[in-house]
């Protein structure tokens, strides 16, 4: 679903009142868009937008409903259990993993999660912010080992 319907599904959980238990936000990012964009074109970037909306699809559905905010940005709004979410994000990495295009072979994704059992009182907007959060912090990981392991070819590279 697009940015307006994800607008429309916020306001009408906060017109509702409280969350329920087992509301779940997942935020998920697509990893070095803008490079792919850079050097293979925007076909290759289309690619892995169309790619990642599959994966995402692929694994949230039925257990949430999938909203793409951004350019490469999506939203999950959903009704899992902390230990649903934990296996869906694996089950995403795991599939991700598997997913090759004809333009672009890799597709990473970042993605983070709050259960709204964990935010009294909290509305979906505000845990949808804490789903960002996680979802950055994953990102900041992905960055700093990608960061390593380039440094670490180098390093190989230079001892040859």
């Amino acid at each position: 679903l697009n940015r307006y319907a994800y607008s429309e599904a916020l306001k009408e959980h906060d017109r509702k009142g409280a969350l329920p238990h087992d509301f779940t936000a997942f935020s998920i990012d697509i990893n070095g868009l803008k490079v792919t964009n850079d050097t293979l074109g925007h076909a290759a970037g289309d690619e892995l937008i169309c790619g990642a909306a599959e994966c995402i699809y692929t694994v949230f559905n039925p257990y949430g409903f999938c909203y793409r905010t951004g350019g490469d940005e999506f939203i999950v709004l959903g009704l899992v259990n902390r230990g649903k979410a934990k296996e869906l994000i694996r089950r995403l990495s795991e599939v991700t993993a598997k997913w090759d295009g004809s333009l672009t072979h890799h597709l990473s994704l970042s993605a983070g999660y709050a259960l709204a059992s964990e935010h009294e009182n909290i509305s979906a907007e505000k845990l949808v912010i804490f789903a960002d959060k996680e979802m950055y912090e994953d990102k900041s990981r992905y960055y700093r080992k990608s960061e390593n392991d380039r440094r670490a070819k180098a390093k190989t590279k230079a001892r040859k």
